[in-house]
C-alpha cells in the first residue's frame, strides 16, 4: 500500500491512481459503520486531485447532521482503528485518524463536518475545481513542493504555508461552483 507518513514529517509522492481505490474501500467501511448517520462520504484532499504530488495520507469527508457522535458510532470507529484527534482545532471539522494519539504514522484522516456547512462546501469545491483545472492544480502543486522542501520535519509549517494558495484557489473555485 502506497500510503502512510511518519507523524510530523512532510513527504510528497507522485500521484497514485490506487489512492482512489483505497479511499473507496475506506468509504465502504465507513458506510458500514456509520449507516444512515452519514449523509455523504467523499474522498477529498490532495490524494483526490489527479496528477499532483501529495502527502500519502487519504483524507475523507463525512457529512452528518450533528457533530456529536453517538457512543456506539465512536466505538465502531475505534474498533476499525480510527480515533478522535485531540490536537485538531478547526471549528466545524471533527478529525478522526487511524491509530491513537501515540501512533507513529498516519494513513487516513476522517473529517466529520455538518451537512451544508462551509467546511463541506469548501472541501468539495476545491477538489472539484482542481480536478477540472490542470493549471490551478499545477500552481497548487508547485507551492506544495516548495513548502515541502522547506519543511521536511515540520508538517504544521507546511500546512499553514498552504493557506494563502488554498484561499486564492478556493476563491477562484467558488466563482464557477454551484455549491
Amino acid at each position: 500500500m502506497n500510503i502512510g507518513l511518519k507523524r510530523g514529517t512532510v513527504e510528497l509522492r507522485n500521484y497514485d491512481p490506487a489512492w482512489a481505490s483505497i479511499a473507496q474501500e475506506v468509504i465502504e467501511q465507513l458506510t458500514s459503520i456509520l449507516g444512515s448517520l452519514a449523509i455523504e462520504i467523499q474522498h477529498i484532499g490532495s490524494t483526490a486531485i489527479k496528477g499532483i504530488k501529495a502527502k500519502p495520507i487519504i483524507d475523507i469527508a463525512i457529512v452528518v447532521d450533528d457533530l456529536e457522535l453517538d457512543e456506539n458510532i465512536v466505538a465502531g470507529l475505534n474498533k476499525a482503528g480510527y480515533f478522535k484527534s485531540k490536537r485538531h482545532r478547526i471549528a466545524g471539522d471533527v478529525l478522526y485518524c487511524d491509530g491513537d494519539e501515540f501512533a507513529e504514522t498516519r494513513s487516513f484522516h476522517l473529517h466529520i463536518v455538518k451537512c451544508e456547512s462551509k467546511e463541506w462546501k469548501d472541501y468539495i469545491c476545491f477538489k472539484d475545481y482542481l480536478n477540472k483545472n490542470e493549471e490551478a492544480a499545477k500552481e497548487y502543486e508547485k507551492v506544495k513542493i516548495e513548502l515541502a522542501n522547506l519543511n521536511l520535519d515540520n508538517r504544521t509549517n507546511y500546512t499553514e504555508g498552504k493557506n494563502k494558495i488554498i484561499a486564492k484557489l478556493l476563491e477562484e473555485a467558488k466563482k464557477t461552483s454551484d455549491l
